[in-house]
């Protein structure tokens, strides 16, 4: 039997940065909420703007937020994952480097951080993503250090970064892809797999009974703690060769598709 459900959102259950999802997953989510079984939204995006995504039943909903570096369960923190200050720093300083029109938000638990130069994913994040947003002056000011950075470009993060910020970072941090405009950076081993086995743990739960949900490189290590692992039929293609099962494409709500039919059956 199923216990616990884990889906990506952007590329998985609607298209990337929009501020809203098929209606029809409220009720879904609803009736497997009553029949016992656990949803978690697991996303790159941060904790306040998924709770407002799913805003009918984000009270009872479990969250592995910014890829993994924080994780909400029964309405408390379970994990934050906060890098130093220095690297936090060091990170910002980087993406002003690379220059090609890359911005950056610097992530919290909770509060993503902008400066006048992140206008354009500040925008997005706020508009369209429900953001909890802070503008400051200065993101090196922050003393506070980051759980996640974000590089964002328009057209092609993964592209702009290759040159000189992956090859410097990727040994030493854990990167992850999202969708084509966003790099997210967070600590080494912190990823939503990782997170995904935290909430196993905590509530007893194997990955023979976990269904999970993913469009893009960072649902992978998700998927390699599930049976039940879901790639949407619009995915990349090497996430839908790591899926055990396949579900119909994102822009035909195939998440929601599978949801029902599991539904029949509990």
């Amino acid at each position: 039997m199923i216990k616990l459900i884990a889906t990506d959102v952007d590329g998985t259950l609607c298209r990337i940065s929009t501020p809203k999802i098929h209606e029809g997953y409220y009720a879904a989510v609803r009736k497997l909420l009553d029949k016992g079984v656990r949803f978690a939204a697991a996303s790159g995006r941060q904790y306040p703007a998924l709770a407002r995504l799913f805003e009918p039943v984000h009270e009872e909903l479990l969250y592995i937020a910014d890829n993994g570096a924080h994780v909400r369960v029964e309405n408390k923190d379970l994990y934050v994952s906060k890098m130093d200050l220095e690297t936090s720093h060091e990170l910002v300083r980087d993406v002003r480097a690379i220059g090609n029109g890359c911005e950056c938000a610097y992530c919290v638990a909770g509060i993503a951080y902008f400066s006048p130069q992140d206008k354009t994913v500040y925008q997005i994040m706020k508009d369209n993503m429900l953001y909890e947003c802070r503008m400051v002056d200065s993101l090196e000011e922050l003393k506070e250090p980051c759980i996640k950075l974000t590089v964002f470009h328009p057209t092609d993060a993964e592209g702009v970064t290759a040159k000189t910020f992956v090859p410097k970072w990727e040994d030493r941090l854990q990167l992850a892809c999202s969708g084509f405009t966003y790099v997210d950076v967070m600590n080494k081993g912190t990823n939503k797999g990782n997170s995904l086995k935290m909430i196993q743990d905590y509530y007893g739960i194997s990955p023979e009974e976990t269904m999970t949900f993913g469009d893009n490189i960072n649902d992978l290590q998700m998927f390699e703690n599930a049976y039940y692992s879901y790639a949407v039929g619009d995915a990349r293609q090497e996430v839908i060769d790591s899926a055990r099962f396949t579900a119909p494409p994102m822009k035909e709500d195939g998440v929601l598709q599978v949801l029902e039919k599991l539904i029949d059956t509990l």
